[in-house]
């Protein structure tokens, strides 16, 4: 585990963890550093950025969006990681988040992308495609680059797979996006409370549609941290650069 992601984690001890995120090239490729470099200064844990795909079908509405606005002007991964290596020199202490499908990785080779995520200042990847179950060899060429393989949870996640990640992973990102209702959000945190109880020494920060500073607070009491990802998306769509 990168260096930068212990310390993050030595923290979940005292006090809650806040990871967010932005889209590459939303509103422009030049921006993103800066949008990352605003969160970090802003007191954000972690920071992820997320790399544009044609058909985000993980990802809701509004993250949608922001790939669509971003792939007007297409760039290459490299083009990004030239951004990225900026952030690093003006952020030096915050763990960064790669999230992406699979095939960007595959297309330059996997080892040769992984090599250069990790040599511009990336500590952890998130492949939203990448079923556990068949990850084993990726996993390993992910932590022989230096970086963290951050799965994923769902509250249809079955009990013994659950407890198989929790045990193996170092930090666990749970993802449930139920629709925003109240009787939605309390069957997902008792699902979350359920799942962690598998493995309760593993770290685990939880995406639930946050969008408010209490719904943060909410989701945060089941879990070391809180992820939030698409309201800050949907401020730079409203703001652009200078929100």
């Amino acid at each position: 585990m990168s260096e930068r992601i212990e310390r993050c984690v030595a923290r979940a001890g005292e006090r809650k963890l806040l990871m967010t995120g932005v889209v590459a090239g939303d509103p422009y490729l030049e921006a993103t550093p800066d949008l990352l470099s605003a969160m970090a200064g802003a007191g954000a844990d972690l920071v992820e950025v997320i790399f544009p795909a044609s058909d985000p079908y993980y990802h809701g509405f509004v993250i949608q969006r922001a790939c669509q606005r971003a792939l007007k002007e297409p760039f290459s991964l490299d083009e990004l990681l030239e951004q990225l290596a900026r952030f690093r020199q003006d952020s030096p202490h915050t763990p960064l988040m790669f999230s992406s499908y699979l095939n960007p990785l595959f297309a330059q080779g996997l080892k040769q992308s992984l090599s250069k995520l990790a040599g511009a200042g990336v500590d952890g990847i998130s492949l939203v495609d990448l079923p556990w179950a068949e990850a084993g060899a990726i996993r390993e060429e992910i932590a022989q680059a230096g970086l963290v393989h951050l799965p994923a949870l769902a509250p249809t996640t079955t009990d013994a797979r659950s407890k198989t990640i929790l045990d193996e992973a170092g930090l666990v990102l749970w993802t449930g996006h139920v629709g925003g209702e109240l009787k939605e959000r309390v069957t997902a945190m008792k699902r979350l409370a359920q799942q962690r109880a598998l493995s309760p020494d593993t770290p685990v920060i939880a995406s639930l549609q946050i969008s408010t500073p209490g719904e943060a607070y909410t989701v945060a009491q089941g879990c070391e941290g809180v992820v939030v990802g698409s309201a800050m998306v949907w401020l730079v769509e409203g703001g652009g650069v200078g929100l």
